[in-house]
């Protein structure tokens, strides 16, 4: 039985492998990046997907588009199964109301997802079954010929021998029909094209039949204009107490209907603007090419236009259009004459080829002979295209997979103004399997306690006194040790792991200030991160109040951390929790000041309570005039605003004495004290009692 097709909606590639391999054995897993890719492989396919798998948190054409969108499509009959971390009913109901037809939870267990998943289908499959039955009900009380255009029939009397011929068929077949015999094949020879002849015979041998039964084929028959059209033969043999009485043909002329399915399989193979082939078209064929010369290398490459965008905008999409269709040519010329050579356009402007890989010879002449054709494009702006490469030496992955990891590479070059071509290599596969692997033991880590919090001190520089700290986390790995941040929170950024993993800090926080509280420790303020993933839980601030009340800890105890970088894409969700927060007693920080490119503007929009200015701002010597006024200038408005302000990642005297001089006396850094251990901050701010007594 062939596979079921599933398409995995989901931006980060590990989550995408990960649902690849979970439904691999029972589906063909086709997989996108977003709601907009998504939507366009259905288009492409023509609704061939039998069940979709959509995560809800993307940053381009998230889940919200894709369900509003695929609403008003003739696909909306496709099974939506939502991926995501909020398993609360409210969210629940709102994914459903949006037109989801059921939610699975990451992380995900692997059966219980196949099981939903094909319980779906089967739910499907049952009622397809029974429209489909009520629709033979009705067919058999009446005959094709009543039903449809361009149709004539034809009637044998098993009991009589004889066989009726509407007279119609005369507009259709050349030959007189009357004259042929419908169970003797040497009779239908000139009339029926001969390649379809045997298909014909099998079609029309009755000899094991023995109930009333329906059969339909389609063929190519000789027509009255001398040319071979394709008609659709319909059979229906009446049997009555085991006796055969009469058979009925139907003879339905559908070369219209099949010149149009010529025409659409084309059309669904290539791409609509370039008009070369699209990535399933690319991706079938280099697959079969490349499982068809086991042992040779290929060399699988995507490229796309550096600043697309800007040009876009700058020129118009008229023109972006044109400079796709230019370097769609070249791609078909370049790549055509090539043996075994594939190519397509993806998406945008992203394209792909394929050519067997004997050494860097042709790769190198295929890449310079593609960049050197885009240099002559007439268009006052420098199109630079950016290159990433995979070598596959065998079919051990899918053509897919080797995309992907061809996308890898190209991720390397971004911004690189010396390379501008990249290779899938080692350290890259290395840091593909370190991804995979932390994702596997994120869930075990978290029920085993193995991340940890520790707490960087903010200090008055005045004094060097703690006033208050900040909670980073930390994932100290039985086997592995301290892994670092920066390796495993992008990742968990990007599957939905991190709200999991910030409710835990939320509540670690809280406990940690109820023990300080019920131990007589003084009380400094602790503050929590939000990350951006955070913001898409409807459910994020009544939790937020739930875990704090949870421990009676006083609201302004803990404060909450917001980098800038989400409150200039996530405006409007930031709007609403940070007046609810505030309305709620906490405190909130404009985590990064200066990191992004909308800070002024931010700060326009949303009143936090605190300024935590990037350490970018600080000047890099004493005489260093120009960032000093830069800083002076920020530390007045913030003044000017009523912001408390705090001045991370001081690490010398120096720079500590400039912030005082010009008013800011708050900050963190390793001149002061770096992330520890809550222990360690316990004993830091127990000696710091101490030395007051």
């Amino acid at each position: 039985m062939d596979k079921k097709t599933l398409l995995a909606v989901d931006d980060a590639e590990i989550n995408r492998k990960i649902l690849s391999k979970l439904f691999s054995s029972e589906f063909d897993v086709i997989e996108a990046t977003d709601g907009k890719e998504a939507l366009d492989i259905i288009a492409e396919r023509q609704g061939n997907i039998d069940i979709i798998v959509l995560d809800i948190i993307m940053p381009k054409y998230d889940g919200f588009y894709f369900l509003e969108k695929i609403k008003n499509t003739d696909f909306s009959d496709i099974p939506v199964v939502i991926a995501t971390t909020d398993n609360s009913s409210e969210a629940e109901e709102k994914l459903l109301d949006l037109g989801a037809t059921d939610l699975i939870y990451k992380p995900f267990n692997p059966q219980n997802a196949v099981k939903r998943v094909k319980a779906i289908l089967a739910r499907r499959e049952n009622e397809n079954q029974r429209i489909k039955s009520a629709t033979s009900s009705v067919e058999s009380r009446h005959t094709m010929a009543m039903r449809q255009t361009n149709t004539f029939s034809a009637e044998y009397d098993f009991e009589t021998g004889k066989t009726f011929i509407d007279p119609e068929y005369i507009q259709f077949v050349h030959r007189d029909f009357v004259n042929i015999d419908l169970f003797d094949p040497t009779t239908m020879i000139g009339l029926i094209y001969r390649p379809d002849l045997d298909a014909v015979v099998s079609f029309l041998n009755l000899g094991d039949v023995h109930e009333t039964t329906q059969r339909y084929i389609n063929i190519r028959i000789l027509t009255d204009n001398n040319i071979y059209e394709w008609f659709r033969l319909a059979l229906t043999l009446y049997v009555e107490n085991g006796i055969k009485t009469k058979t009925i043909l139907t003879f339905n002329n559908i070369n219209n209907e099949m010149e149009a399915i010529k025409k659409l399989e084309i059309f669904s193979s290539i791409d609509r603007l370039t008009k070369i082939p699209n990535r399933n078209t690319f991706v079938e064929k280099t697959q079969a090419i490349i499982e068809e010369n086991e042992g040779q290398k290929f060399a699988i490459v995507r490229f796309d236009i550096e600043s697309f965008k800007i040009i876009n905008q700058l020129f118009g999409t008229s023109e972006g259009d044109s400079i796709l269709k230019f370097i769609a040519v070249k791609l078909q010329e370049i790549i055509e004459p090539i043996k075994n050579g594939t190519y397509c356009r993806i998406t945008s402007d992203l394209f792909a080829f394929s050519i067997p890989y004997d050494g860097d010879e042709l790769l190198n002449k295929v890449i310079d002979t593609l960049v050197a054709a885009v240099k002559m494009y007439p268009l006052n702006f420098d199109i630079t295209l950016s290159f990433g490469i995979y070598i596959a030496e065998n079919s051990e992955y899918s053509v897919r997979h080797m995309l992907d990891r061809a996308g890898v590479a190209q991720k390397a070059t971004k911004n690189n103004y010396k390379s501008h071509v990249s290779y899938f290599d080692e350290a890259l596969k290395e840091q593909e399997e370190i991804e995979i692997t932390i994702v596997s033991e994120m869930k075990r880590a978290l029920d085993n306690g193995e991340f940890k919090i520790y707490l960087q001190p903010k200090v008055d520089m005045r004094t060097g006194r703690i006033i208050g700290s900040e909670a980073l986390v930390r994932w100290v790995h039985p086997e592995k040790g301290l892994i670092s941040p920066r390796n495993f929170i992008p990742i968990f950024e990007n599957n939905g792991f991190i709200t999991e993993l910030d409710y835990y800090i939320f509540e670690t926080v809280s406990k940690q200030l109820d023990k300080w509280r019920q131990e007589g420790m003084p009380i400094l303020p602790v503050s929590v991160n939000v990350s951006r993933a955070d913001l898409y839980d409807p459910n994020l601030f009544p939790n937020i109040v739930r875990i704090v009340d949870k421990y009676n800890i006083p609201h302004e105890d803990i404060e909450f951390e917001l980098t800038e970088s989400s409150f200039i894409s996530d405006n409007h969700k930031l709007v609403e929790l940070t007046f609810n927060l505030q309305k709620g007693g906490f405190h909130v920080l404009m985590d990064d000041f200066g990191s992004g490119y909308s800070s002024l503007n931010s700060l326009k929009d949303i009143k936090v309570d605190v300024l935590k200015i990037d350490i970018n701002f600080l000047p890099t010597s004493k005489d260093d005039e120009r960032a000093g006024k830069i800083l002076t200038s920020v530390v007045s408005m913030a003044q000017a605003l009523d912001l408390k302000v705090v001045v991370e990642g001081v690490e010398t005297r120096d720079q500590a004495d400039f912030l005082i001089s010009i008013g800011a006396y708050e900050a963190q850094g390793y001149f002061f004290f770096r992330p520890m251990p809550i222990e360690d901050f316990e004993k830091a701010l127990k000696a710091q009692l101490e030395e007051a007594k």
